[in-house]
């Protein structure tokens, strides 16, 4: 191939240039505007509170996997010691992403509310003979 003439290589060249300009000045103009508004803070959790979302879960399996391996002659319970206080839990409720509301009963068998942080939480699962023939007592568990 032959060298094209120096007229010809530098219309080429003012060309190209113009065009560069041409293509620099529209992008120059280009504005971009998003076509989805989402809020990212809406969806992202705080790293408290994912932590206390992975403890209420491990929580709520732990229960379900006592209750599933559970014999007809056997019933699960639950204990909170709250100070010289032994209470039956029987109800777990989520109060709050770091709250939980224990429900049940004390020794003497009085209806008992606790709020309880759930870092500070400790539960006792027992698992007991009873009678085959009686029915279980459910634990409520409400997320």
């Amino acid at each position: 191939m032959s060298e094209p003439p120096s007229s010809l290589k530098g219309l080429v060249q003012e060309a190209a240039k113009r065009l560069s300009e041409s293509a620099a000045q529209q992008m120059r103009n280009v504005r971009f505007e998003p076509t989805v508004n989402f809020d990212f803070a809406k969806h992202i959790k705080p790293i408290d509170q994912q932590r206390a979302d992975s403890v209420f879960e491990e929580i709520r399996d732990q229960l379900q996997s006592l209750e599933k391996a559970l014999q007809p002659d056997q019933e699960l319970f639950i204990y909170y010691a709250a100070g010289f206080e032994v209470i039956r839990v029987v109800k777990i409720i989520r109060a709050g992403w770091h709250l939980l509301a224990l429900e049940g009963c004390d020794e003497k068998q009085n209806s008992t509310v606790v709020l309880c942080h759930i870092n500070s939480l400790h539960l006792t699962f027992k698992v007991l003979k009873k009678d085959p023939n009686q029915k279980r007592t459910p634990i409520g568990f409400h997320g």
